[in-house]
């Protein structure tokens, strides 16, 4: 469950284009530079940590039992005679597929700076 380097860059990038739709939203609306910036950065952080949280969540198995439920249902519609997957099993083969919230937590939390970083220069 490590984190890769493209996994920082998918985060970053996400993180930017929030910044840009943000500011490019507030255009027109007579604000500082500063404040739009700090604006985009914070919806940004808040976006990253929430995915972030919602993937940590995930990990530790708080969505395994509805996803099986659902699973379940579908593929009972689909085959009929085939081999079905156990929960246990199911919730094994989840844990090994996990994905890091990490690069998520990290880039919201930098971001989540860099809005109060940017507050503190508009209030200066």
């Amino acid at each position: 469950m490590r984190a890769k380097g493209s996994d920082y860059i998918r985060c970053i990038v996400t993180a930017v284009c929030i910044v840009s739709i943000v500011i490019a939203l507030q255009q027109g609306r007579g604000l500082v530079l500063w404040q739009s910036l700090s604006d985009g950065c914070f919806a940004a952080a808040v976006f990253l940590m929430g995915f972030g949280g919602l993937r940590m969540a995930a990990n530790a198995g708080v969505f395994d039992l509805p996803s099986y439920g659902i699973r379940r249902l579908f593929e009972a519609h689909r085959r009929r005679d085939a081999e079905r997957e156990d929960f246990l099993s199911y919730c094994n083969r989840r844990r090994k597929s996990a994905k890091s919230p990490r690069p998520w937590l990290v880039t919201g939390g930098c971001f989540l700076l860099f809005s109060f970083v940017f507050l503190w220069i508009l209030r200066h």
